[in-house]
C-alpha cells in the first residue's frame, strides 16, 4: 500500500484525493494533507470517507511514501528538495518550480526517490523527447486563453495591459519558459514541462501567450523542428472549475498517479 501525502488541497489536489479514494484505495492511501489554507483543507475531507491526518510539511513528507505537490510554483521550490533529501518520492504540479529551482538535478542522483512530472494540458511530450534524442532545431509554443484567465496576474498589471473589453487576439508576453513562469505560474506549468523535455539538448523553447477573447478554451499549440522530422501538435482544452487549470491538467495528473501504480507502461 502506497503512503501518500498531499500538500495543496485546491481544485486539482482535491481531484487527486478523490481519484486515490474511489480509483485507487487498493494500491495508495491518503495518510496526511497540508495546506496554508485551512478552508481548503476543511473543504476536501468533507468529500473524502477516509479522513487523512492534517500534518507539517516535515512530518508529511516522513510519513509518505509519495508526496503530492498540488501547491504552487514556490511550493514545489521547497517541496520537492525536501522530499529528495528524506529519499521520498515526489508528483509535481506546479513544473514550474523546477525551473526556477534546480536543486533537485543533483539531489536526484544520490535519493532514493523519484521526480515524476504529469504532460499536463499538453500533448506530444514523448515524440519530443524521443526527438531530442537527436538534434532540435527549434521548439515552439503558442498559449492561448480567455481574457479572464489571464486578469488579474501581477505581470498583466505591472505591463499595465488592459484585458477588460477586448475585442481581438493580443500577445501579451514573448520570451522564455522561465521567464514565462515568472510572469504567469499559475498558467504556465505547460512552457515549464515543456522545457524539462528538451532540457539539455543546446535549446531554448519560444513562449508565447496570448490574450483571446474569441474562444472559451485553454488552446496550446507546439511545434518542433528535429533533424528527423518536423511536428505539430494543438490541443484545446476546457477550463476546470477552477478558470486558471485546464480539465486535461487536472485529468493528466490523475492518469499521471495511476502510470506510477501501475506495472504496465505506455508511451515512451
Amino acid at each position: 500500500m502506497l503512503k501518500i501525502g498531499l500538500v495543496g488541497c485546491g481544485t486539482i489536489g482535491t481531484r487527486l484525493a478523490q481519484s486515490i479514494e474511489q480509483q485507487f484505495s487498493s494500491q495508495a492511501q491518503l495518510v496526511a494533507v497540508y495546506d496554508h489554507h485551512q478552508g481548503n483543507i476543511g473543504a476536501l475531507c468533507k468529500t473524502l470517507k477516509s479522513q487523512p491526518v492534517l500534518m507539517p510539511l516535515a512530518e508529511l513528507i516522513d510519513q509518505s511514501d509519495l508526496v503530492v505537490e498540488a501547491a504552487s510554483v514556490a511550493a514545489s521550490s521547497e517541496i520537492v528538495p525536501q522530499a529528495l533529501e528524506a529519499n521520498r518520492s515526489v508528483l509535481v504540479l506546479s513544473v514550474g518550480g523546477l525551473l526556477a529551482d534546480q536543486r533537485w538535478q543533483s539531489l536526484s542522483k544520490t535519493s532514493q526517490g523519484h521526480i515524476y512530472v504529469p504532460s499536463g494540458a499538453l500533448a506530444g511530450l514523448d515524440a519530443i523527447s524521443a526527438m531530442a534524442q537527436g538534434k532540435l532545431v527549434s521548439v515552439q509554443l503558442v498559449t492561448r486563453k480567455p481574457p479572464r484567465s489571464l486578469a488579474g496576474t501581477e505581470y498583466i498589471e505591472r505591463q499595465k495591459i488592459v484585458l477588460e473589453g477586448l475585442q481581438k487576439p493580443l500577445c501579451v508576453f514573448e520570451g522564455t519558459p522561465l521567464e514565462a513562469i515568472q510572469s504567469f505560474p499559475k498558467n504556465t506549468n505547460v512552457a515549464a514541462a515543456l522545457a524539462l523535455a528538451v532540457q539539455g539538448k543546446g535549446i531554448t523553447p519560444q513562449i508565447r501567450v496570448i490574450a483571446d477573447p474569441n474562444t472559451q478554451l485553454n488552446t496550446h499549440e507546439v511545434t518542433v523542428e528535429a533533424d528527423c522530422g518536423r511536428l505539430s501538435v494543438k490541443v484545446e482544452n476546457n477550463p476546470s472549475s477552477n478558470p486558471k487549470t485546464s480539465e486535461l491538467a487536472v485529468r493528466s495528473a490523475v492518469a499521471t498517479l495511476a502510470r506510477i501504480l501501475s506495472s504496465v507502461r505506455i508511451g515512451t
